[in-house]
C-alpha cells in the first residue's frame, strides 16, 4: 500500500463529553486474570466503512462496533451517517451544542436507545483495552489525532508525531503480543476512511503510543453484548511483516 492517504481528507469531529457516572461501569471486572496472547478479531464486510469528508466518525465507529459481535447489526455508509445524526441529537438534547461532531458517549446512548445493546462499559487505560481485546472483543476508541496519523507506513504502522489536528473515533480490532519483525506489542484498528487507509483500511499502533493517547483525554468503550465471533488465526499469518508461515518477512 502507499504511505500516503489519497482520498479527500475527512473532518476530525470526535468531541469529548465525559460523565463521572461512567466510573461505575468499568470493563475490568469482566476481563481480569487474562493471559495475554495475540488475538485478531474478525473484521466482517462491509468494513472498512468510508465517511469520506464527513466529520461523522462517531456514527461510523459505533456502526463498526455493532457489526463485529453477536449482534451482527447490519450496517453500511448510509446507516452510519444516520447513526451520526442520532448521536448529534443526543448531544444537543444534553446541552452539548457543537457545530459539527458528536461524542463517543452519545454514540453509546444511541445504541442503547435503539435497543441493539443493553448497556456499555468503559476501559480506563491501555491495560484495560488490551485485556478487553484479548478476552472480550473489539473496543471503540476516542482519541486525539496527530497530523502524522493521517497516513501510515506502507506496512500499516502508525506514527504519532506532529501537531494535534482534531479528535477521531476508531475501532480497535486486535492485539499483537509480540510482533516477530517490529518488536513490542501493537494494537490493530480498522478506520472509517475506506480501504486505501493503511493496509485494507487497517492500521497498527504501538501499544505504548495508544496508552499515551488514552491519557490525553482519550476514551475506550465496548458494548456489553459485543463478543468476538471468533478470533481469526489465519490473520496472524497475514500480518504485515510476517510471511504466510508466520515467520518474519
Amino acid at each position: 500500500m502507499s504511505d500516503t492517504y489519497e482520498p479527500e481528507t475527512p473532518l476530525l469531529d470526535r468531541r469529548t463529553a465525559f460523565d463521572d457516572r461512567s466510573r461505575a461501569y468499568p470493563v475490568r471486572p469482566h476481563v481480569g486474570g487474562v493471559t495475554r496472547t495475540t488475538v485478531l478479531h474478525d473484521v466482517p464486510e462491509p468494513l472498512p466503512l468510508n465517511q469520506r469528508t464527513e466529520g461523522a466518525c462517531v456514527g461510523f465507529g459505533w456502526s463498526a462496533q455493532l457489526a463485529v459481535g453477536p449482534i451482527h447489526n447490519p450496517t453500511d455508509n448510509v446507516y452510519a451517517q444516520d447513526y451520526y445524526r442520532s448521536a448529534v441529537h443526543v448531544d444537543r438534547a444534553a446541552g452539548r451544542y457543537w457545530a459539527v461532531g458528536a461524542s463517543v458517549l452519545a454514540g453509546a446512548q444511541v445504541a442503547r436507545r435503539r435497543k441493539v445493546i443493553t448497556g456499555y462499559r468503559w476501559a480506563f487505560g491501555i491495560d484495560d483495552v488490551i485485556d478487553t481485546l484479548v478476552v472480550k472483543g473489539p473496543v471503540l476508541l476516542g482519541l486525539n489525532w496527530y497530523d502524522s496519523m493521517y497516513r501510515t507506513r506502507p506496512d500499516g504502522r502508525v506514527r504519532v508525531d506532529g501537531s494535534i489536528v482534531g479528535g477521531h473515533c476508531i475501532l480497535a480490532t486486535g492485539y499483537i503480543h509480540l510482533h516477530p519483525r517490529w518488536g513490542g506489542s501493537w494494537i490493530e484498528w480498522v478506520n472509517s476512511w475506506g480501504p486505501t487507509y493503511g493496509v485494507d483500511g487497517k492500521g497498527y499502533i504501538r501499544a505504548t503510543d495508544l496508552g499515551d493517547l488514552l491519557q490525553q483525554s482519550g476514551e475506550a468503550c465496548i458494548a456489553d453484548e459485543v463478543q468476538p465471533r471468533r478470533p481469526e488465526p489465519n490473520r496472524r499469518r497475514a500480518l504485515p511483516g510476517v510471511t504466510s508461515t508466520g515467520s518474519p518477512a
